[in-house]
């Protein structure tokens, strides 16, 4: 039986990623990306301690999420893969009982569009946009993702350990296969 290449994509970026956030990354020993690992000493570089602007007001500094392990995600609305990937980094977030955070970083230009995007997910993910497990944040003029992650393609998910380190990257999107004989949960 030929497998399609595109389900076999699919697949492995499911796994990869499941992995990832399973994984007890402070074990880890994957490489940061070598473009962000200028200056690392060990297996893994330093995550920047960079000041994101939060959609909803206020900022967030990377560093201040120290002993948590974090899904690093850049994104926009305007991408297909980046909206349909979303409600699983959400699941993702749900499922791992409070170990990781979502920081969820749009390079869009409107705030409005961000917000109109995620309306319908918070109402099912209520619970982890009001405490601590999901972040929102803009950059819009690509300076985080861009100049500091050197990230030029979305969706793409930087995998931080507890220890600000960074343990994977993870380009393009992350969608969970179908369910036998069905469409796919976020259709």
């Amino acid at each position: 039986m030929r497998v399609p290449p595109k389900l076999l994509i699919t697949a492995l970026l499911c796994a990869a990623l499941a992995a990832a956030v399973s994984y007890d990354w402070t074990d880890a020993m994957t490489p940061a990306p070598a473009s962000l690992a200028k200056k690392a000493a060990g297996p893994a570089a330093m995550a920047p301690d960079v000041e994101l602007s939060l959609l909803d007001g206020g900022t967030l500094r990377l560093h201040d999420l120290k002993g948590r392990r974090v899904m690093l995600n850049f994104w926009a609305t305007w991408c297909l893969p980046c909206r349909k990937e979303f409600p699983a980094l959400l699941q993702q977030v749900a499922e791992s009982g409070g170990k990781t955070v979502l920081v969820a970083v749009s390079v869009d230009q409107s705030a409005e569009d961000i917000r109109r995007f995620l309306d319908p997910l918070r109402a099912k993910f209520g619970k982890l946009f009001e405490g601590h497990e999901v972040y929102i944040a803009r950059d819009a003029d690509k300076k985080i993702s861009g100049d500091t992650f050197q990230t030029y393609q979305y969706p793409e998910t930087i995998l931080i350990g507890p220890d600000m380190r960074m343990r994977g990257k993870i380009a393009g999107a992350y969608v969970p296969p179908a369910p036998e004989g069905g469409k796919q949960a976020s259709e």
